[in-house]
């Protein structure tokens, strides 16, 4: 990922609150003769410095419990195309703003026991998120689940380095800036946007 200095996001707690808020990412794992991404979503714990997720076991991407590999985990999160017309000088270009997170590190495919835990907390989080009354895994048979957590490769990234970009105008004067988030105000749907350009970008 290219990263100018002006776009380098580095603040961890915010950083992990975008993992959090986007954990639905793309794992990329291969080698320069053959790369391969999937999406997944991810339990995000930083702060043992690690993500989790899995694979369905029939995925030719899923490797055996044990084995190590160096992936990358990309993060997306919201954008919007920004018109030279909402500049103070519309004498500019075209751009597009947006923020994403690389997380470096080595593949660990886990042992088959330990994907109901995985799965339980995986669903929790985002249960606890939007139901009332969250769904577990204790809802399901015993001949059921069993069947289900065999055909799921549950694994965890090690994390080696994350790259983190906030592409938000920061290059951009300050009255540029202001002028932008207006606009995007104005706009339907930059909520999200917004909520972070104002929390990486102060005063904007």
């Amino acid at each position: 990922m290219y990263l100018p200095q002006h776009f380098n996001w580095e603040a961890p707690e915010q950083i992990a609150a975008f993992i959090a808020d986007y954990n639905f990412g793309t794992l990329i794992t291969g080698d320069a003769g053959r790369q391969s991404a999937n999406h997944v979503p991810f339990l995000p714990r930083l702060a043992e410095n690690h993500l989790d997720g899995h694979l369905a076991r029939a995925n030719p991407d899923a490797a055996q419990p044990g084995q190590r590999q160096p992936a990358l985990a990309v993060f997306s999160g919201p954008h919007a195309y920004i018109s030279p017309r909402w500049y103070t000088n519309p004498s500019q270009v075209p751009t597009w703003n947006y923020l994403a997170v690389h997380v470096h590190g080595e593949l660990e495919w886990l042992q088959a026991n330990e994907t109901q835990s995985l799965l339980d907390e995986l669903t929790a989080f985002h249960e606890q998120a939007s139901q009332k009354t969250p769904w577990t895994t204790q809802e399901l048979s015993p001949q059921r689940l069993e069947k289900l957590m065999a055909a799921v490769a549950p694994f965890r990234l090690h994390v080696s380095e994350i790259r983190a970009k906030a592409k938000l105008g920061q290059n951009k004067s300050r009255a540029d800036q202001e002028a932008v988030a207006a606009a995007l105000d104005e706009a339907q749907g930059n909520g999200p946007l917004l909520e972070y350009l104002r929390r990486v970008v102060p005063g904007a």
